[in-house]
């Protein structure tokens, strides 16, 4: 936008010019494409670009977010050389079953932990030893019914409910509360990083 004079050699307010751009041209790149047979690329479809430097960045920032304050009492608690061993951990059994997101190896690894805890040595086929089923039950029996609820009001029960069972596990849930809420967000961070990253 300039200012245009006119034949007086006085200002008229502001005129827009043109930009050299024709008209259509400006208007096609606002419409959808057709396709000419060619896939075109979609988000998800990218080889990894993100460098060594950036996702380091993009993970402590993730580990430190909001949760600073937390960080210090819980790396007392259990020592830096137990967090690095639960993120190699969790990148190994990510190379094992090659999944790229934490819930993928959670549905996978928890009917082995729980085989583990009843000392069953080999999978007897029993459906609570399936993740497919696991995933489904916990869906339609727990997060379906409290999803469905029209006020917030009524989630009261099933939030006493689980502060009961963090007061009754956890004797000291009063420190490990923010700790909870903002430092533990790194684990489900750690696999899209690493699988953005160069090869």
């Amino acid at each position: 936008m300039e200012l245009q004079k006119l034949s007086n050699g006085q200002h008229h307010g502001f005129v827009p010019l043109e930009d050299g751009i024709p008209q259509a041209e400006e208007e096609e790149e606002m419409l959808p494409h057709k396709s000419d047979g060619t896939k075109k690329p979609q988000f998800t479809d990218f080889e990894g670009k993100t460098s060594f430097g950036m996702s380091v960045f993009n993970l402590s920032n993730a580990i430190m977010g909001s949760g600073i304050l937390g960080l210090s009492y819980a790396m007392s608690n259990t020592g830096i050389v137990l967090f690095i061993y639960s993120v190699h951990l969790l990148l190994k059994s990510a190379g094992v079953v090659a999944m790229s997101s934490y819930l993928f190896i959670v549905k996978y690894e928890l009917p082995l932990v729980i085989q583990a805890f009843l000392g069953l040595s080999s999978n007897t086929g029993e459906w609570f030893l399936n993740g497919n089923y696991l995933i489904i039950i916990v869906s339609v029996c727990i997060i379906l019914p409290l999803a469905l609820m029209r006020q917030l009001g009524y989630l009261g029960y099933t939030s006493g409910f689980s502060l009961t069972c963090m007061v009754f596990f956890l004797s000291s849930t009063a420190y490990t509360i923010p700790i909870l809420a903002f430092a533990f967000v790194c684990h489900p961070e750690v696999l899209p990083i690493y699988t953005e990253l160069k090869k």
